[in-house]
């Protein structure tokens, strides 16, 4: 065989012999005509050893029939030039690694042949190393969530006994060393729950929801969850969202919430005078998407220019006496940054050292609807505004334009009272007066005496406006001496109600209700007609069980594992069962499923320290009805036994046996879609508590749909079953009742195995959820306030 020769162009034979790459020509049968040296070094064969060779022979075996249909395409000229990529066997039995491009040349193919061989090494060797780096993480992940359970469980127990310990009688340093253990046990609980965030975003595991939700609750709510640290302080909490905000958009309101509570701690943590502010505001807007800009700004102490880079790195501090004197891990704002740029957003901050903090982030969130007021009330006249901090001044007064048309200012009650007589002498009173509790000099309530006393001015409405943490006080002192009461900071669509109820003397002043710091920890009444079952394998944590549900009253059966919870649940059928997930003999969702599969009806509480969604959805598939999460204290466990063990609870949804007749979706009336009253009392008129529990269940219903889908695309009839159940008792336990008896009517279809029935109840079913969801709004949007 000759190399090159058959080519008769002296200076294309030379060109093809020395160029850095394998040429050979091949007949259209394959044989190899001609090969350069280039060839022969790639393959490792003499002249004489390729004589008679077909050039498919070389190639590995199972991409033979590929290279062969190539060349002949080739051949035929199908094709003049064409690409492909073959593995080829050395002479030594190596795999080599050829990328392959072919011309014809009249009756016969010539071919170049690159060798990527250390390329495709180097590319398999980054891909293990990647998919060991993914196991690497995974194994974190688990052992995270591992550890998360094994520090929880005895910090559940530290935080129990610890308030039961304060229940107690105490001296003021015994009282001191039992709150100094609290506060250090609930700073562990914060930063395990950081660390698992963090370990979720490394392992590209923590999910992000896209969800109609409404972007001013999340806000002011998250604000609101650092206000009574910050009032403790005697810090000035503000909330200024701008009249351009939409008030739904698209996004992730946990992540947004998350992040917002993140800069508000800092912005707390860092400030021991003056205020804190959370300003939002639309930049812009372009194609139904508005860029949403977010800032938190304090008064603290500032960071320091050369300090800044050191910023959203994780366990980073500005220096190591920030984290002495105030605490942390500096982790906040490492996960802040990163759940930002998963929104596709930007973060930052403006600081200069001893003049405060301003951190803001940037998220582009899709317009579902703009900003309407909830009321409509017209120009009312005058109203006088006495507020002491001039932001918190600015910003009410903004808001309070809308309605009226005159606004006088005074920052202190001396102040207030001047005007007001003044005002009087004219013959006028103000509309209305919005009153600070906490004024120089003299308080709201020493102003309310003062306006009480003075028949020319004692018939003004008037509103106090008290800092979060002072609520009991304000309501018991409310029915003498003001017609409403308005919690700080202000939330927009409160103040707006309030407003008009009170102008338009709608507001009943025994509609307010008095609530207690505790919430109403009183011992029920009836809760001696109640037998408790406590399925926990830990001895410290069944005491403190045992000592929170006697205190209240009930009678209480414990269990130490899985098994002799079934035992004691078949034999004694407790009124409720908290049930541990993690015990020995059989673990808490093995023991529920055989608890249901044997008839019991009651309700069954899971209890765990673990962090995960997805335990929450296995605890529901496995007929669990509620989730407790460790550590937890006596005030967390009264919600679930008023919500499980009340009257009306007892009187609710008959049992799965029982047989439902589906309404409709299109004859029903609204109590079938909500009934507001019986979830009222379902959840002991809390209407914060109603309302949460509802937003949860609205946000995880498009996700059980997502699941039904695929689970009747593939036939499972078991899933389907599963998912309908949780569907059917989460609405009958909110009082709605007609999405309820839809799922239902599927989850019976689905334990027949009747999936063409299953099919046909599906879009009836997110039809209802659709009209419950938007009744449900509309049914507790006065509610709020």
């Amino acid at each position: 065989m000759q190399r090159m020769s058959s080519f008769s162009s002296p200076m294309l034979l030379e060109v093809l012999e020395h160029v850095p790459v394998g040429m050979i020509l091949l007949s259209p049968e394959g044989d190899i005509l001609a090969a350069n040296g280039r060839f022969l070094d790639m393959v490792d064969w003499s002249e004489e050893e390729l004589d008679g060779v077909r050039f498919p022979q070389i190639i590995y075996s199972s991409d033979e029939p590929v290279v062969s249909s190539f060349i002949d395409r080739l051949a035929r000229g199908e094709a003049h030039q064409a690409g492909l990529l073959v593995r080829a066997a050395r002479k030594d039995g190596s795999i080599a690694w050829w990328r392959l491009w072919g011309f014809s040349r009249g009756a016969e193919v010539l071919l170049g042949v690159f060798d990527i061989t250390d390329q495709k090494v180097t590319e398999e060797h980054l891909r293990k190393e990647r998919e060991e780096a993914i196991r690497s993480v995974q194994s974190k992940s688990r052992f995270l969530a591992n550890m998360s359970h094994e520090i929880r469980t005895p910090l559940h127990t530290i935080l129990g006994m610890t308030e039961l310990l304060e229940d107690t009688r105490l001296d003021e340093e015994q009282r001191d060393y039992v709150q100094q253990i609290r506060f250090s046990g609930e700073a562990l609980l914060a930063l395990i729950n950081d660390i698992l965030d963090y370990s979720k975003i490394e392992a590209g595991k923590l999910p992000m929801e896209i969800i109609d939700f409404d972007l001013y609750e999340v806000v002011e709510q998250a604000v609101g969850m650092v206000s009574l640290q910050a009032h403790k302080k005697h810090l000035e909490v503000v909330v200024d969202i701008g009249e351009e905000v939409p008030r739904r958009v698209k996004g992730d309101p946990l992540r947004i919430r998350q992040i917002l509570v993140n800069l508000a701690n800092n912005a707390v943590k860092f400030t021991e005078k003056g205020h804190v502010f959370c300003r939002v505001q639309l930049v812009q807007q372009r194609k139904g998407v508005a860029w949403v800009a977010f800032t938190v700004e304090d008064t603290g102490i500032g960071i320091p220019e050369n300090k800044k880079h050191r910023l959203f790195r994780v366990f980073s501090q500005i220096d190591e006496s920030t984290t002495r004197r105030f605490g942390g891990t500096g982790l906040g704002l490492a996960i802040s940054k990163s759940l930002v740029e998963m929104m596709k957003g930007e973060i930052g901050v403006r600081s200069r050292e001893g003049e405060g903090s301003s951190f803001w982030f940037l998220l582009p969130l899709p317009i579902v609807e703009s900003y309407e007021p909830p009321v409509s009330l017209g120009e009312v006249g005058s109203l006088l505004l006495v507020e002491d901090y001039p932001l918190t001044r600015r910003v009410l007064h903004r808001y309070l334009q809308r309605y009226f048309p005159h606004i006088d200012d005074a920052s202190t009650g001396a102040e207030a009272l001047r005007k007001m007589r003044e005002r009087a002498e004219r013959g006028e009173i103000y509309d209305l007066v919005l009153v600070d509790l906490t004024l120089p000099g003299m308080d709201g309530w020493q102003f309310a005496s003062e306006v009480n006393a003075d028949r020319s001015i004692n018939d003004t409405r008037m509103v106090l406006m008290s800092p979060m943490g002072e609520g009991a006080e304000a309501k018991m002192k409310l029915l003498k001496w003001f017609d409403a009461y308005l919690a700080k900071p202000v939330r927009k669509d409160d103040l707006y109600r309030t407003v008009a109820r009170v102008v338009n003397e709608e507001m009943e002043l025994e509609g307010v209700e008095a609530e207690g710091p505790e919430g109403g920890e009183e011992r029920p009444a009836d809760a001696g007609n109640y037998l408790i079952l406590v399925a926990e394998d830990h001895i410290v944590n069944q005491e403190l069980f045992f000592t929170i549900l006697s205190r209240l009253g009930y009678r209480v059966e414990l269990a130490g594992n899985g098994k002799e919870a079934v035992e004691k649940g078949l034999a004694l059928k407790p009124d409720l069962i908290f049930m541990d997930v993690q015990m020995p003999e059989m673990n808490g969702y093995d023991a529920a499923r055989v608890l249901r599969e044997h008839g019991y009806e009651g309700p069954v509480i899971a209890v765990t320290a673990s962090a995960f969604r997805e335990d929450r959805e296995r605890a529901l598939a496995a007929g669990m009805s509620d989730f407790l999460p460790k550590p937890f204290k006596k005030k967390d466990l009264l919600p679930v036994l008023q919500k499980w063990l009340s009257d009306t609870k007892r009187d609710g949804p008959a049992p799965e046996s029982a047989s439902t007749e589906t309404v409709p979706v299109e004859k029903v009336g609204e109590e079938d879609l909500f009934d507001l009253t019986g979830a009222r009392e379902a959840f002991m008129d809390d209407m914060d508590v109603l309302s949460n529990v509802i937003d949860r269940f609205f946000e995880r219903l498009p996700q059980q749909f997502g699941r039904i889908e695929e689970a009747l695309s593939r036939q499972d009839a078991e899933t389907v079953r599963t998912e309908a159940h949780g569907i059917k008792g989460g609405s009958w336990n909110l009082s709605m009742k007609l999405l309820g008896d839809l799922a239902a009517e599927m989850e019976t279809a689905a334990k027949e195995g009747d999936i063409s029935r299953c099919k046909q109840l599906f879009p009836r079913l997110k039809q209802g959820f659709v009209r419950t969801k938007e009744y449900v709004e509309r049914s507790l949007s006065p509610q709020h306030s």
